[in-house]
């Protein structure tokens, strides 16, 4: 998955973390990108959130790498591949797609996942956050 992607390329070396890290902290607006959960539905919407509070700052980041002498070939090739997916209308429109669901599901997700569950006000959830994402299909 490319959120996968994106958190690895940043992640796994010291410097472009560090690139990340500076861009995140002159922002008012920069979250922490976090790792996507094959399990966790609400750590998803964290992960979602995170790239779209921080684009700017990611793309920024994309290009100082890109431009910067002490950044090797293969890492200025991977974040210019990664920056062109991420310029791309069709992410930009899946990015907010994807929160909108994530959004719409996070709190019956978290619901859910509660160690004393109540059997009645879950269904309840489930049946108005069917009817939330049935609305925006229909718009």
């Amino acid at each position: 998955m490319l959120f996968q992607k994106l958190y690895n390329y940043f992640t796994l070396s010291i410097k472009r973390c560090h690139v990340l890290r500076e861009a995140l902290d002159k922002s008012p607006y920069g979250l922490n990108i976090k790792s996507v959960s094959d399990t966790r539905w609400t750590a998803n919407y964290g992960s979602i959130l995170a790239v779209i509070e921080s684009y700017d700052e990611i793309i920024y980041c994309f290009q100082l790498i890109e431009e910067g002498e002490q950044f090797d070939k293969e890492s200025k090739l991977q974040g210019k591949n990664l920056r062109n997916k991420f310029i791309s209308y069709e992410i930009i429109v899946l990015l907010k797609f994807m929160e909108n669901i994530t959004r719409t599901t996070n709190s019956l997700t978290a619901h859910l996942q509660t160690k004393q569950l109540n059997i009645l006000s879950s269904m309840e959830l489930i049946t108005n956050t069917l009817k939330l994402i049935k609305m925006m299909r229909n718009q």
